[in-house]
């Protein structure tokens, strides 16, 4: 993960600060993410191709999961949050 944006203002120092957190999908449809070697959150996850929606189910329970419209440019992923206000100004940005 190289960037978190929150109301379009750069969240990585806050929400990242030691740049190593990170978010791992793999093809069975499950997820983990966390920090450094740390996983500190696990689940499954639902990608719709045609309208580039990501649904996120955490182990940790519905107040965890997330959903997400993605764009890929090159190597990078952007995920921008769907739902509240705050969600949907808020943008997480990996690098493959």
């Amino acid at each position: 993960m190289i960037g978190v944006k929150i109301y379009d203002q750069d969240a990585n120092s806050e929400l990242n600060p030691t740049g190593d957190r990170w978010l791992q999908f793999r093809t069975d449809g499950t997820f983990t993410s966390g920090s450094s070697d740390e996983q500190e959150n696990a689940g499954t996850y639902i990608l719709e191709e045609s309208t580039r929606a990501l649904s996120l189910d955490s182990d940790a329970g519905p107040g965890d999961d997330s959903y997400w419209k993605i764009s890929l440019k090159g190597d990078t992923l952007l995920m921008r949050g769907v739902g509240t206000e705050r969600q949907e100004r808020s943008e997480v940005i990996l690098v493959r």
